[in-house]
């Protein structure tokens, strides 16, 4: 977790739908990744308004959505001691979302493991206020699009042998 003070108002704009002055984003620092690779998201979390919020800043208290090859909505099984923080006005929390095999539908019978293809991911994150206007907040953000590379097949030559 990063914590910073800044101007929410000299900020890039962020993809995800701004609620109640929060906004979150979701980025990727690269969108292919290999076969044997975890995806690793950057969530942004910006408060702009002028209230102050309560949010667990640790991906267990996140949802992932996805979609392509494989669908659905995966929360995080770990055992993690989470805590709530604030985040006050023209504040940014910065939260890592990585995607391993530790992401379970809501059943817990099927695990987040990508196959070779393109994927759409979201993330999902619940916040409190400080006040009952309204108590409950849930943030959605903008979709990014991350490829899962097929594994490469070596070939070997044996020495001696021609090249076909």
């Amino acid at each position: 977790l990063r914590l910073e003070t800044v101007d929410a108002k000299r900020l890039p704009a962020l993809e995800g739908e701004e609620v109640y002055g929060l906004r979150l984003g979701l980025r990727v620092e690269k969108e292919q990744f290999r076969y044997d690779e975890i995806p690793v998201l950057k969530a942004e979390l910006v408060n702009s308004g002028e209230r102050t919020f309560s949010i667990v800043p640790h991906q267990t208290n996140f949802k992932v959505l996805v979609t392509g090859k494989m669908r659905g909505g995966f929360r995080r099984h770990e055992d993690v001691q989470t805590y709530y923080t604030e985040i006050k006005p023209g504040e940014k929390k910065e939260i890592e979302v990585v995607l391993d095999e530790n992401w379970f539908t809501k059943a817990r019978w099927r695990r987040l493991i990508f196959e070779p293809g393109k994927y759409s991911v979201k993330v999902e994150v619940p916040v409190r206020t400080t006040t009952n206007i309204p108590r409950n907040i849930r943030l959605l953000s903008n979709p990014v699009e991350i490829e899962i590379l097929p594994e490469e097949k070596h070939t070997a030559q044996v020495e001696g042998e021609k090249e076909e």
